[in-house]
């Protein structure tokens, strides 16, 4: 829109919403994650000590280990992303508001002269 004299207008609103649904989104998987991760450790080691039971703890515990920091490594992303659409936010309504205060002020101008 090169040369073009309308505003460009953000819906901050609309993105204060997706903020706030991130941040369910980012509590609901932070909750999942930690309760899969203590539900998994109270289980103790139930798997047993012989041959059978060693080399199902040697095939089973490196990807149980991968998920659990999966989910909590999801968790953090999520969070992470939620303070930047947060930041993002409060960047665009600064931007509004300066945008806002030097039309003001040209107009002003504009009318004097």
């Amino acid at each position: 829109m090169s040369g073009s004299s309308e505003p460009v207008r953000v819906d901050t609103e609309k993105l204060r919403a997706a903020e706030r649904k991130l941040l369910e989104l980012t509590n609901h998987v932070r909750s999942a994650a930690e309760r899969f991760q203590s539900d998994s450790e109270s289980y103790g080691d139930v798997i047993g000590d012989d041959k059978n039971g060693k080399k199902f703890h040697g095939q089973f515990d490196g990807p149980h280990q991968d998920a659990v920091s999966a989910g909590l490594d999801a968790a953090k992303l999520a969070e992470r992303t939620t303070g930047e659409v947060g930041q993002l936010v409060r960047a665009l309504e600064n931007v509004e508001q300066h945008s806002t205060e030097t039309g003001r002020r040209l107009t002003a101008r504009n009318s004097d002269g």
